[in-house]
């Protein structure tokens, strides 16, 4: 079993986060959380910005080795603006209304 889904890791969540949790397969046995549908990429900020964004800066610096990747993925996170940050917020939050609305179905149309 990996490592972040480990009773120990879930009970630690849980002891932190409580009602606040918001995770796919979250144990039953943690009452309040909340579920996270496993293929709404386009909610996810993760999904719809970070891990493109981070993959086309680590990338276009070209590491070569284990050390300057670690480098590299450091000083991406760094260089990303707080702006940047509160611009994707803003649109998760729409990306979140846009989902009640459409009640909970499929919404991509209405974004682009």
């Amino acid at each position: 079993m990996p490592h972040h889904r480990t009773d120990i890791m879930f009970d630690t969540i849980n002891s932190v986060f409580a009602t606040r949790v918001i995770a796919y397969r979250y144990p039953n046995n943690y009452p309040g959380a909340l579920r996270w549908s496993p293929y709404s990429p386009d909610l996810n900020p993760f999904h719809f910005f970070l891990w493109g964004q981070m993959k086309d800066l680590v990338y276009n610096k070209k590491p070569t080795d284990l050390i300057s990747l670690k480098r590299s993925i450091s000083n991406s996170f760094a260089s990303i603006k707080r702006r940047t940050l509160e611009l994707v917020t803003d649109n998760f939050v729409t990306r979140l209304s846009y989902c009640i609305t459409s009640d909970g179905s499929h919404f991509e149309n209405i974004l682009y």
